[in-house]
């Protein structure tokens, strides 16, 4: 899934529960998955692609920073963090100037 939102005068674009069936990972879904998102992000004039990973999903981690994204913030990094738990990576990337 991905949503399109504005803030801070900025175009931001987010992916959500991207997720790949145990059976069919390492074969470069994910990776096809999220070039198309960065197409969409490209068409639609968005600046940004952003994204929250779970800090212990390596494998997704290892991913995002292949295809060029950064780490924005570390909830580790935060004393109050989500419910939820697991902190995350919240990782962004420039797809239009």
């Amino acid at each position: 899934m991905i949503s399109h939102s504005l803030y801070a005068l900025n175009s931001l674009t987010s992916i959500g529960n991207l997720a790949v069936d145990e059976a069919y990972r390492r074969r470069g879904i994910a990776t096809k998955l999220i070039k198309v998102a960065e197409k969409i992000v490209e068409k639609w004039g968005d600046k940004y692609l952003f994204a929250g990973v779970d800090c212990t999903n390596e494998g997704a981690i290892a991913m995002y920073l292949r295809l060029g994204y950064k780490v924005v913030l570390d909830e580790r990094d935060l004393i109050n963090r989500t419910a939820r738990g697991i902190p995350r990576l919240f990782i962004m990337k420039t797809i239009a100037s």
